[in-house]
């Protein structure tokens, strides 16, 4: 089978395609890149299962031509607020199976409806299927799982901003020598920017983006305080749980005084002096002017995490489930910086290409996939130890009101 890579050659991208052309089922892997000489680099890392051909992402004639021969196409580039339509419409016109890491709630929701045109086509696309949302949005429907009826849903991460989006200086020495913006860093920002999506009180609304602050408490016993963001999972979820009536997504940067920065920076995009792009420059630059104020990180700093929380009934009770990824991914050659968020994409991809998913149409991931044995498969590929059910996922219970005690809201 051939699988068309748009977006290839960079960070995410180059996971993926190491990922599937290091799978049997994949004998093909089309690198497509603005960058034709990035993405020979990663192509001739791969081998001979790999090709390259130069496209434009915004381009959708010329990413449909790319993409032509492909059973699926795997969407890697961004920033996904100006990629996924562009992409997503190129896949649909070229009846080529889709799949991506997209993670921006306004432009998913825009996506979902191309629904009718995906199922006219008799193609799957599947958004948002990397870590946050992705792993956040099977973990939510892992725990509804676990009540008789789910209620309200919390999902995000929270992160070392030098682990999300690598080192300052890493990040300044390439938009010096080659222009290139981290989109991920640009996708952060931009959905942190004026009126955000959520879904409250079972209808969908919009709330400032970093408007208030909740009080986050982990099955792991670590608690901090997270942020409204406009990712993809208060669009996606109510989808497919239903009697839902609240679900937000939450994001914290560390060190901590990093969503300060963060929260000026977005200021400046919804007040239009600036554009994501340049706001991404800007605040590294402003990072690398003073780290000390920035980057210090105190003392006990909790690491990084996914999670899910989620409240409702279990036999006619209050009832609180939260679940954290409980798993690590085997160590991945240098040139790919670790698998991250492409596993979960590529496990997708290949579980398209089986046919498993079963029907055409746009859809998250929660719609598709059971999380449990989703969750088994990605371990048992690219885990770094054996798959055993306590590896999976770790949870708990509170068979009381305990919710808005754990995840409550400040002014």
């Amino acid at each position: 089978m051939k699988v068309f890579i748009l977006g290839g050659a960079g960070r995410h991208g180059r996971r993926v395609a190491y990922l599937l052309s290091s799978s049997p089922e994949i004998g093909e892997v089309v690198i497509g890149a603005r960058d034709l000489a990035s993405a020979t680099m990663v192509a001739e890392r791969i081998g001979p299962k790999a090709t390259v051909v130069r496209v434009d992402a915004l381009d959708e004639v010329a990413v449909a031509q790319a993409a032509r021969g492909a059973q699926l196409m795997v969407n890697a580039s961004g920033p996904y607020f100006e990629t996924l339509l562009p992409a997503l419409r190129a896949a649909i016109g070229a009846r080529i199976h889709y799949c991506d890491f997209s993670e921006d709630g306004r432009t998913v929701e825009q996506a979902f409806a191309m629904d009718a045109a995906a199922q006219a086509a008799g193609i799957t696309a599947i958004l948002g299927i990397g870590d946050a949302p992705g792993i956040t949005n099977l973990m939510a429907l892992h725990a509804s799982r676990q009540l008789d009826r789910a209620e309200e849903i919390v999902v995000g991460w929270t992160d070392d901003f030098e682990v999300v989006y690598r080192s300052v200086q890493e990040n300044l020495r390439t938009i010096r020598t080659s222009g290139h913006v981290d989109a991920s860093l640009q996708a952060t920002l931009n959905a942190s920017t004026g009126k955000i999506r959520t879904f409250v009180g079972g209808r969908w609304m919009d709330e400032e983006a970093l408007g208030r602050a909740v009080s986050v408490m982990l099955p792991t016993g670590q608690s901090f305080s997270a942020f409204p963001l406009g990712w993809a999972e208060p669009v996606m979820l109510p989808r497919s749980i239903p009697q839902l009536r609240s679900v937000t997504s939450l994001v914290n940067l560390l060190p901590p005084q990093m969503n300060e920065l963060m929260r000026a920076e977005a200021s400046f995009i919804a007040e239009g002096r600036l554009r994501p792009r340049e706001a991404t420059i800007d605040m590294l630059e402003s990072v690398n002017v003073d780290p000390a104020r920035w980057l210090k990180r105190p003392h006990g700093m909790m690491v990084g995490a996914l999670f899910a929380i989620v409240r409702g009934l279990r036999s006619g009770r209050p009832a609180i489930c939260g679940v954290v990824p409980n798993w690590g991914y085997a160590p991945a050659p240098d040139w790919v910086e670790g698998f991250g968020t492409g596993a979960p994409c590529s496990l997708a991809a290949l579980r398209i290409l089986r046919g498993e998913v079963g029907r055409p149409g746009v859809m998250g991931p929660e719609a598709c996939f059971d999380p449990m044995s989703f969750f088994g498969e990605l371990v048992r590929r690219w885990g770094a130890g054996r798959p055993t059910a306590d590896l999976v996922a770790q949870e708990f219970h509170y068979e009381q009101p305990a919710f808005r005690q754990s995840v409550s809201s400040r002014a």
